[in-house]
């Protein structure tokens, strides 16, 4: 990747619409916009009029500057650090042309929304006929002033990418309605009523691909993110915290009710690395939804006012939680579905009312990983046979942390796993041929006489290894 920087690219190399200029710097400050965010041409907002001073309406200038790169054909559209008040930016792209929109930082240029009117601050569409657009907005802060009814808004749109910004005071501070590759890379999204909000558009285009690198999400009265109408949404090495409102089980971090792709049939969801800490509500809610299939791994919850439920009003299709830890005293995670696989996991309590389900090495702490189940039975498939299993506790006999496994279709069998007799046959043997257990047959008569042989053959034939034939 090039690291150089706007402010060190000589004026007279950058190809440029007018009398528009892009400073060498600023106040004495280096710009740190690299050559790999830009597109070139290059149009600076301040030359179509933008003042920056944080009261003039700029959004007029700045509309006037995006409207100039999409009627050349593509390129940026430079925002110089300052605070720009806007009512509201709309473009609706009818052509497949990239525009780039670049600030100084997202601490340094401001988008502001000016009062009034509840419309997004940026508001930006197509049309289903040119899906295929890549563009992309990075280096700003969006505030909506507790006004905007979305900070970014994007609809119909592929391949749209949003890197390093800062979204706040917004209904929705990220919007997306049938965006389907949505690209987010280290984005604060913070003190908004919904931080993020994914539903399909009215052409019934679905969000395909959401992918979520990094960045924070936190301090979201509502939702931190609420996925609706999704087929695909990966949240890698994301923070959600502080979330949510206390006492309000219908808010917290992370939401879940996908109507499912008309296409596919189901809807894939893959949380891998997240941090959910301190979020009122739920931490991890998802409602009924019969496609969905939920991932989650190498996650951790801590201190969260509720942890997870999965299928909360009926089941969804499939759950996998791998590597994750929820270990505070109270925390719960209750699984409802269709299949689960919980591995490799240290929760203080699992419910699993899945109707199938596998659950291995999951316990309360690194000391002690045993799984943990609600009933005294669960059943499973696995290579074809059928698998009856639970606690001993809850069971008979053994300690609190014996684990029982019944073996069903041979007879029967039961292992001891961190009991005493570990892998030993228990009270209930295998039996011959399938046959029930039965007590352990005794030979009489004295040593090589006939009584003893024939006592032999009697019993073998009782178990029906042989067929006695003799006179």
């Amino acid at each position: 990747m090039s690291t150089i920087k706007i402010s060190q690219l000589p004026v007279a190399s950058i190809p440029l619409t007018g009398s528009e200029v892009i400073p060498l710097n600023q106040n004495g400050v280096t710009k740190q916009t690299t050559l790999s965010q830009i597109s070139l041409p290059v149009v600076n907002v301040k030359a179509y009029g933008a003042t920056g001073d944080g009261t003039t309406d700029d959004t007029a200038a700045i509309q006037a500057a995006l409207d100039a790169v999409y009627a050349g054909g593509g390129g940026t559209v430079y925002f110089p650090e300052g605070v720009y008040r806007v009512t509201s930016v709309v473009k609706s792209w009818t052509s497949s042309v990239s525009v780039k929109l670049v600030g100084d930082g997202k601490r340094a240029t401001v988008i502001r929304k000016l009062g009034g009117v509840n419309t997004p601050v940026f508001d930006f569409s197509s049309i289903p006929a040119i899906l295929e657009v890549y563009s992309e907005i990075s280096d700003m802060r969006i505030d909506g002033n507790n006004v905007a009814d979305s900070g970014l808004r994007v609809t119909d749109f592929a391949r749209w990418v949003a890197r390093n910004l800062l979204i706040d005071k917004c209904v929705k501070g990220l919007h997306s309605r049938g965006a389907l590759v949505f690209s987010v890379y280290d984005c604060t999204i913070q003190s908004n009523v919904y931080g993020y909000y994914c539903e399909k558009s009215a052409n019934n285009i679905y969000a395909n691909l959401v992918q979520f690198f990094g960045g924070q999400i936190s301090a979201n009265t509502t939702w931190g993110m609420y996925i609706s109408q999704a087929s695909g949404v990966h949240v890698i090495g994301t923070d959600l915290s502080a979330n949510g409102t206390l006492g309000n089980t219908s808010t917290g971090a992370f939401y879940v009710s996908p109507t499912v792709d008309d296409e596919i049939g189901y809807s894939t969801i893959v949380l891998d690395g997240a941090w959910f800490e301190a979020n009122n509500g739920y931490a991890l809610r998802a409602d009924n939804a019969t496609g969905l299939i939920l991932t989650v791994k190498d996650c951790l919850l801590a201190s969260n006012e509720n942890v997870a439920t999965i299928g909360l009003t009926g089941k969804i299709f499939s759950c996998s939680i791998t590597g994750c830890i929820a270990a505070s005293s109270g925390d719960t995670i209750t699984v409802n579905s269709e299949r689960s696989y919980v591995a490799h996991s240290i929760i203080a309590t699992l419910t699993d009312t899945s109707t199938q389900q596998r659950h291995i090495n999951v316990g309360t702490t690194l000391d002690q990983i045993a799984d943990t189940f609600v009933g005294p039975f669960k059943r499973m498939k696995l290579a074809s046979q059928d698998f009856l299993y639970g606690r001993s506790d809850q069971i008979s006999g053994g300690g609190t942390n014996d684990i029982d496994f019944y073996l069903y279709g041979t007879g029967k069998q039961k292992f001891w796993v961190n009991g005493t007799n570990p892998l030993a046959l228990g009270s209930a043997a295998v039996g011959f041929y399938g046959t029930a257990p039965i007590a352990k047959p005794t030979v009489t008569g004295a040593t090589g006489g006939n009584a003893a042989l024939q006592s032999l053959l009697t019993q073998l034939a009782a178990l029906g290894l042989i067929t006695n034939s003799t006179t």
